[in-house]
């Protein structure tokens, strides 16, 4: 009996060692697949992190050609309407609708040196009938 029970005790070990075996199997497998998974999702967001990066690039290319930009223009206005004014009389001369503008600003900070100014059209065609000479 003594010796029965012996076997039973070995053979539940085995079972033991056996099933921990198994689990840690699964698990591993389990975990590898999720990894698996893991890695495929990032490959995927990678791949549309780059095409959203060149959809965007070309679309500030797209706004950016929409832009006249004039040097040497004296600093004399106080306000936004101001300059609009200014350019629109003094450099565009031409008739123009005030929706064919987006936005007329200075680049960078006030200083000592005159400021470029950027003139925002709504159109690129618009922009391209502005003869280069009047700019």
């Amino acid at each position: 009996m003594l010796i029965s029970m012996q076997q039973d005790i070995k053979q539940q070990k085995q079972d033991m060692l056996e099933m921990k075996e198994d689990i840690k199997s699964t698990i591993i497998n389990n975990l590898s697949e999720k990894f698996n998974n893991l890695e495929l999702k990032n490959e995927l967001l990678e791949k549309k992190i780059k095409e959203q990066s060149k959809k965007l690039k070309n679309l500030e290319r797209q706004c950016r050609r929409k832009n006249l930009i004039l040097f040497g223009v004296e600093e004399t206005e106080k306000s936004y309407n101001e300059l609009e004014k200014m350019v629109i009389n003094t450099h565009i001369k031409i008739s123009y609708d005030t929706y064919n503008i987006e936005a007329v600003r200075r680049l960078g900070i006030k200083g000592k040196k005159v400021r470029p100014i950027v003139i925002t059209f709504n159109t690129l065609g618009f922009k391209l009938n502005i003869p280069k000479k009047q700019t």
